[in-house]
């Protein structure tokens, strides 16, 4: 779709950056990917922001007290989805995102085992708070999956070098 968007909008606006950005032949070119890399960077940013915002401003005890909800977190996956297909790298971002494709094998199994078995796979669905009802502390949970969110990351910037 990206690339046959780009080629009328390069006829109609001439050769500029914004014009080559869309056009993905088989990935982004050069100067795409400098933009690319720009835009992901402020995103990047905005999300630190909003997290931290309540420990400096607020002086709150923990990060995240304010929920972003979906009119911020269904953009950024989306943003996330559009940055991977673009680099044409849309598998890493099963390891990068670890945590929400846990989540979400935890939801499809326990929908599955309660429409084939008629028993819970887990105590409750989403995946965060059947450790919740584990026993585990909010901020334990939080913690967990910020570690496995950090090794997904990692991991999937080390297959993105090979």
């Amino acid at each position: 779709v990206l690339g046959a968007i780009g080629r009328p909008i390069r006829r109609i606006g001439g050769d500029d950056v914004g014009a080559r950005f869309w056009e993905v032949e088989g990935g982004v070119n050069h100067a795409g990917l400098h933009a690319l890399a720009d835009f992901s960077a402020q995103h990047g940013a905005t999300c630190t922001a909003f997290n931290a915002h309540p420990i400096v401003l607020a002086n709150a005890a923990f990060f995240g007290v304010m929920w972003m909800g979906d009119a911020g977190s269904l953009p950024l996956g989306g943003l996330l989805g559009v940055t991977a297909l673009l680099l044409g790298e849309p598998f890493l971002l099963i390891p990068a995102g670890i945590v929400f494709v846990a989540n979400a094998l935890a939801d499809i199994a326990q929908v599955l085992s309660m429409k084939i078995r008629g028993r819970r796979i887990l105590r409750y669905a989403p995946l965060h708070h059947h450790f919740e009802r584990v026993g585990w502390k909010e901020t334990w949970v939080v913690q967990r999956f910020w570690i496995a969110g950090a090794v997904g990351a990692i991991v999937a910037i080390l297959a993105s070098q090979q």
